[in-house]
């Protein structure tokens, strides 16, 4: 019998508490590999090459592949950039002449002060989009170019 405060342990009560020992003591072991890029490790590569021989060659090659295009992609566009900028100038510059030459066509036409003032609110308008155009361009390109935010590259863990 129980003497005190102890509790007589019964046949069912010792197994149960065997049972919670041994879930106590098993351990969940997993490990994650992660890598970052567009090729993976040399050992993973040699993993896939068991799987299949020519796989390593073409996760290399695919990079490669991959690579190359980011770069085309990137010049062409530079490229297309120079080119609207140079297409953006010469409009620009062709406005001008055709608002200043209207303008000055209109003040030589009409021999009046309303000829002249009209002439002359005309070349102004003309010059004053022209550059209220490229003080906006230039504000937007700067902040584009502030917003440029650098990659992260993560490394391996094992």
């Amino acid at each position: 019998m129980a003497q005190g405060n102890e509790i007589e342990k019964t046949p069912e009560l010792q197994t149960k508490e065997v049972e919670e020992r041994v879930i106590a003591k098993k351990v969940a072991v997993r490990q994650e590999t992660i890598f970052s890029g567009p090729i993976p490790r040399a050992q993973d590569l040699a993993e896939y090459k068991k799987v299949q021989k020519d796989l390593p060659d073409r996760i290399v090659k695919m990079a490669e592949d991959d690579l190359a295009h980011i770069h085309f992609v990137q010049k062409m566009e530079v490229i297309t950039d120079s080119i609207a900028s140079i297409v953006g100038i010469g409009s620009a510059f062709a406005l001008g002449m055709f608002t200043v030459y209207w303008g000055a066509q209109v003040t030589i036409g009409v021999s009046s002060l309303t000829g002249s003032l009209t002439g002359a609110f005309i070349s102004t308008v003309g010059i004053g989009s022209i550059i209220a155009t490229f003080i906006y361009g230039t504000r937007r390109s700067n902040s584009n170019n502030s917003e440029i935010v650098p990659t992260q590259q993560k490394e391996d863990i094992t």
